[in-house]
């Protein structure tokens, strides 16, 4: 289940790389682009302990850098400017 902050965006990136695994990705991150393969993707909270105020679970997307072959983290925190999929604009 997605947190309310997920809903827009960020969910429409979720079930577009779940249903189209095997996709490059063009992905637009603070000016640069970024192609990579999608990964998994795995429910994360910010670190705090559940009965803090401010406790928070959201979703993240794992991206494989193409480049570099690292991995890295999508969620609604640092959602990218833009994500391509070939001529399709995903977000």
């Amino acid at each position: 289940m997605l947190n309310p902050n997920e809903e827009a965006r960020f969910k429409q990136l979720l079930l577009y790389v779940t249903d189209n695994p095997r996709s490059v990705y063009a992905l637009q991150i603070g000016g640069t682009t970024v192609h990579a393969r999608f990964d998994t993707c795995y429910e994360s909270d910010n670190g705090m302990e559940m009965d803090e105020p401010g406790y928070e679970e959201y979703w993240c997307i794992a991206f494989q850098d193409i480049c570099s072959g690292k991995l890295f983290e999508i969620s609604y925190h640092n959602l990218p400017e833009q994500v391509w999929d070939g001529m399709i604009q995903v977000i």
